[in-house]
């Protein structure tokens, strides 16, 4: 019994695994600009607009975060987001989504379907946005991580070499909890 639960386990590890890895092959090769998992999307954040003297812990829930961080985006209908929300935006006049800003919501709209946010670092609110400009809100961060990613994307080798390192991590993990010994 105990060895085809053992065996169950390799399996799933594995699919696990392969699932990882053909869902970052995706995200990598799909040149669609609205690509989620399971309606979550990830962002690098590439300026303090946001930073604050909060906690790590509210950094770690995306109420704070500076440039460096990941940020975990639930995609949201605009109509479910609210003041005080900090969402993540196509800003306006860069339809082909190759920029996006993540700033706290400050006022809504409903009527219009507009809302003007800010970033809590900055002095003033940015021009008015559509709704429809709205991807969504953030519901976590992890500090440094997205400099690791941003060092990953930039240089090949160095992600080929991760990659390696992180399949034989996998292997000694795999052989250690589900070895028949």
């Amino acid at each position: 019994m105990k060895k085809k639960i053992l065996w169950v386990l390799n399996i799933l590890f594995w699919i696990v695994l392969l699932g990882i890895v053909a869902s970052a092959v995706w995200f990598r090769f799909n040149d669609q600009t609205d690509k989620s998992l399971f309606g979550y999307r990830i962002y690098t954040v590439k300026t303090n607009s946001m930073r604050t003297d909060k906690s790590l812990g509210e950094r770690f829930k995306g109420e704070a975060f500076e440039k460096g961080d990941l940020l975990i985006v639930k995609m949201t209908e605009p109509s479910k987001v609210e003041v005080n929300d900090v969402v993540t935006f196509v800003p306006s006049g860069i339809e082909d989504g190759s920029v996006y800003l993540t700033h706290r919501v400050v006022k809504k709209d409903a009527e219009k379907k507009t809302f003007i946010t800010r970033g809590d670092a900055n002095n003033m609110d940015d021009p008015e946005i559509a709704d429809k400009q709205i991807i969504g809100v953030v519901v976590g961060a992890v500090p440094v991580i997205g400099r690791l990613l941003t060092s990953v994307q930039e240089n090949p080798y160095l992600a080929i070499g991760l990659a390696v390192i992180f399949l034989l991590l996998l292997s000694i993990i795999s052989k250690y909890f589900f070895s028949k010994a």
